[in-house]
């Protein structure tokens, strides 16, 4: 069982949880019928990022054999076929997207979307620096739309922005972490795409992205309810936080970041709690 869910890579699951953004932030968290679709739909996200993350596996197969973390995963250690992974990902797309038609057309287009970027990604984008991360946002940024289709919320301009945003920061962070593992690495074992990256450039990047997420998060919520210095603080100690622990600590893989770094998961729940109290207390 547990390689199956390593196949199924279910801790990056967390990413999916962007799909109740548009509901929480939107004041319909409460609603009963729209919370239940939105929980369905985050599932079937699941299953199609798993698939996705399936295709990606068996695509660089043999590139994870060699990988010192990778090579743990359920196909490049041999724990699952090649074959058995493909059937498994078609399984998971086919009941993804006919559960997702009847679940709702446009969630159904959003969701196909986001597949079709992922092979995009997987056969060719991940292959050319700095375009890579850009699609790694749109695949955010699709998740949040798929998550507005569900929740009949207006789509919102400044979370849209907002996401990319931090997408692209966290995508950078990723990058900065594998291409120090890339630079002490004596075989060629990374993706090839890696050896054209500049570790100084990530940093400034990812420290240039951080602060436009800041700043623009604190105009966001002045328009939104009026200015919280407190709501404010905590948000900007969680990102600055992620850019402390991928330029010094080298963790930018978001999952395990997100995951694992106990003061980020004290400072994301008392983030949710104030805009709970904000939205749905007042």
């Amino acid at each position: 069982m547990l390689k199956y869910l390593s196949l199924l890579r279910a801790k990056q699951w967390i990413k999916n949880l962007i799909i109740f953004f548009p509901l929480f932030f939107g004041g319909k968290l409460l609603n009963e019928t729209l919370l239940f679709h939105s929980i369905i739909g985050f599932f079937l996200f699941s299953l199609t990022s798993s698939a996705g993350y399936i295709i990606n596996d068996i695509v660089d197969v043999e590139k994870d054999k060699k990988h010192p973390k990778k090579k743990f995963r359920a196909i490049a250690s041999g724990q699952v076929s090649t074959r058995v992974a493909f059937l498994i990902s078609l399984f998971l797309i086919f009941i993804s997207l006919c559960c997702s038609w009847y679940l709702d057309k446009m969630f159904f287009l959003a969701i196909s979307a986001y597949f079709v970027n992922v092979l995009v990604y997987s056969f060719f984008l991940k292959r050319i620096p700095y375009v890579d991360i850009l699609f790694i946002a749109v695949g955010f940024a699709l998740r949040l739309y798929a998550g507005y289709t569900l929740s009949l919320v207006p789509l919102s301009l400044w979370l849209l922005s907002l996401t990319l945003i931090v997408a692209v920061m966290l995508g950078c962070g990723k990058r900065l972490e594998e291409i120090r593992c890339y630079s002490n690495s004596k075989d060629n074992i990374f993706r090839e795409s890696l050896k054209f990256y500049n570790e100084k450039a990530l940093v400034i990047l990812l420290v240039f992205f951080a602060l436009v997420s800041v700043i623009l998060f604190g105009v966001y919520i002045y328009y939104n309810g009026g200015f919280d210095i407190l709501l404010f603080a905590v948000s900007a100690i969680l990102v600055f936080n992620y850019i402390y622990n991928a330029i010094k600590l080298n963790i930018g893989e978001p999952s395990d970041f997100f995951m694992k770094n106990w003061l980020n998961i004290i400072f994301l729940t008392v983030w949710v709690l104030l805009f709970f109290g904000r939205i749905y207390l007042r």
